[in-house]
């Protein structure tokens, strides 16, 4: 069969102009003959293969984690990824969510194509999106899957969130030079949005405290009671693991603790040997229309600019706060605005600027804290609770920086 396929033919009279339209392996050529015989032709490109998604419902950064894959799988690939309408996700009551509630939409048009589908409809209640209905369907979760050899070539795809959910970029089969450009793609195109920035900025002024002169910690309280309860400890102990590091300096809880847990609200500020204790959740005025994304991100930021961060294990929170810290340490040492440290913990490697190298976490039990002695996870693996280091980045790569401690 021939690769030109005649949609139309026009004879416009007048100017003895004659336009033919036609599709030739997928582009739309349009080519007119002009009056004094020469010939004048443009063509349209062809239309890109989408990649659709369901949204995973499980919170914020657990939603982070496939969104990132799917942002990673569309650059390499050349996809169009179609962002759903609003849904529900957990943690945010009845509030319904939209990634571009805390990414810039402008950021991610910069890396990858993107379109968006109707506000209108709860996207995480479906199947698939109807627009998607013949869309090819992961047949095994995402991190078992090389993408370029197990999906077919053409046509558009559609990975539901049972599939592709807490997936981590940096675990997908990708060649070397596809790793380099989702590690890209990833970090210039998931800029967190401005005005979540001079939140932070006006939270720490609210605070009394600078970037970088404070201890942050991320205390997950809440479905911990039950989906991990040895990190749920009381309020003294988790005081006397933090006064090494908060002896004499400021100390700023992130917690989801309700206001009446008198063990995390009354018993570590009684105990504690920093010079104030502060907490998010008290010490920042929220307003009755305040959005949960907002208390989010402000938590989120102020964790990442904090001078020490101790995390809680198993918390993909906790690993939110760290990819941003990572990234402002990669932002800065391009930068020079600090020098790079390189160390080791446990045989573990880490590179990291002085500041944004001390991030630590509590141990199962609370009882003690150390650095993070990363597990060694494997391509293909699901990797949902590993750090992200954009080890993939190339030196002659443009890094795009939300922040910097310059």
């Amino acid at each position: 069969m021939s690769k030109l396929f005649l949609l139309s033919l026009s004879i416009l009279l007048g100017a003895s102009n004659v336009i033919v339209r036609a599709i030739e392996q997928g582009r739309t050529i349009r080519r007119q003959v002009l009056s004094d015989g020469s010939q004048m032709q443009t063509e349209t490109p062809p239309s890109r293969p989408k990649l659709y998604y369901t949204r995973d419902g499980a919170g914020f950064s657990n939603g982070r984690l496939m969104f990132e894959s799917l942002v990673a799988i569309a650059a390499v690939t050349g996809r169009e990824l179609v962002i759903p309408g609003r849904s529900t996700i957990e943690h945010m009551a009845h509030e319904k969510f939209h990634e571009f509630d805390v990414y810039s939409r402008e950021a991610l048009k910069k890396v990858i194509n993107i379109s968006e589908l109707s506000p209108a409809i709860d996207y995480r209640d479906l199947d698939r999106p109807e627009e998607a209905k013949q869309a090819a369907i992961l047949s095994k979760h995402l991190n078992e899957h090389d993408v370029r050899k197990d999906l077919p070539v053409d046509g558009d795809w559609c990975f539901l969130a049972k599939d592709a959910r807490i997936t981590h970029f940096e675990c997908l089969q990708l060649n070397p030079e596809d790793q380099a450009k989702a590690a890209a793609a990833v970090f210039n195109g998931l800029q967190i949005k401005e005005h979540w920035i001079q939140e932070a900025r006006k939270a720490l002024v609210t605070l009394g405290l600078q970037a970088g002169e404070y201890v942050a910690v991320h205390l997950r309280r809440t479905d911990f009671e039950q989906a991990n309860p040895t990190v749920v400890q009381d309020g003294s102990t988790v005081s006397a693991a933090l006064n090494k590091y908060t002896d004499g300096k400021p100390l700023l809880i992130l917690t989801d603790a309700p206001s009446t847990d008198k063990s995390v609200f009354v018993d570590i500020p009684s105990t504690s040997h920093a010079s104030k204790v502060l907490f998010t959740a008290t010490g920042l005025q929220h307003s009755k229309n305040q959005s949960l994304v907002h208390s989010l991100m402000v938590d989120v930021l102020l964790g990442s600019m904090a001078g020490q961060f101790i995390g809680t294990p198993l918390s993909t929170l906790t690993n939110t706060i760290n990819l941003l810290r990572r990234k402002t340490s990669m932002c800065n040492q391009r930068s020079g605005s600090k020098s790079l440290v390189q160390g080791h913990t446990n045989g573990s490697n880490y590179a990291a600027t002085d500041l944004y190298s001390k991030t630590y976490w509590f141990t199962d039990d609370v009882n003690f804290i150390l650095h993070r002695d990363d597990v060694q996870y494997k391509v293909g693996e699901l990797c949902f609770l590993k750090l992200t280091t954009f080890e993939h980045i190339r030196p002659s790569d443009v890094l795009v920086c939300e922040m910097t401690t310059s």
